[in-house]
């Protein structure tokens, strides 16, 4: 690769054709120095209109973001994501026990999801609790239910992003008394799109037991 170093014009310094031709010089060795690199890292990524993109080495670059490295966002809404329907009877406790499991795609690099769930009682007598959590850490806000029939708990949690697992955890007030979970689901919309990423929604991890 050529190397040069740029004429010194200080701005009020006389136009002569020698430094003219210096400026010609050193702007020609700048473009090919240009046309040689192979690789090439930018700190700024100028932001494009939103029908506009250019594709670089096979990574598509569009609305000024490499969607590759910086991922997808999801808002919370009633569009449905993942589910993990399977009824699951959970036998009984007071102490909190994971019941059902969805994982984050790679690709989600922000999310706030809007997670719902069926529980009932197995004896109206008592209570039956659920509490959604974030990599085993306790995320949402306690449900309860004192019914033998299904009710949907709906809650919006933000914080979530790329490889998290959203779980439900259950129990009730009585260690002889079960409780049922049904219907996991995650809904939200995805408002970056990703049509250049193949990473989907994995299977669920806890399926019904």
């Amino acid at each position: 690769m050529a190397t040069y170093t740029p004429y010194d014009w200080s701005p009020g310094d006389t136009i002569t054709a020698a430094r003219l031709d210096n400026l010609e010089t050193s702007a020609a060795s700048a473009v090919t120095d240009a046309g040689s690199l192979s690789d090439v890292s930018h700190n700024v990524i100028h932001e494009k209109d939103a029908d506009t993109g250019v594709t670089i080495d096979s990574l598509l670059i569009k609305d000024g973001y490499p969607r590759a490295n910086l991922g997808s966002a999801i808002v919370a809404s009633d569009t449905l994501l993942a589910s993990n329907d399977t009824a699951h009877n959970f036998g009984g406790g007071t102490s909190y026990t994971l019941v059902k499991e969805i994982k984050v795609p790679a690709w989600i690099r922000s999310a706030t999801l809007r997670i719902k769930f069926n529980l009932k009682v197995g004896n109206n007598a008592y209570i039956a609790y659920g509490k959604l959590y974030k990599n085993a850490v306790p995320w949402g806000t306690e449900q309860t239910e004192e019914d033998g029939n299904y009710a949907t708990k709906t809650e919006d949690l933000a914080g979530f992003a790329n490889g998290d697992i959203v779980s439900l955890y259950v129990k009730t007030n009585d260690g002889g008394v079960g409780a049922y979970a049904a219907n996991f689901r995650i809904y939200g919309t995805i408002t970056t799109e990703a049509a250049d990423i193949t990473d989907p929604w994995l299977a669920p991890l806890t399926d019904g037991l």
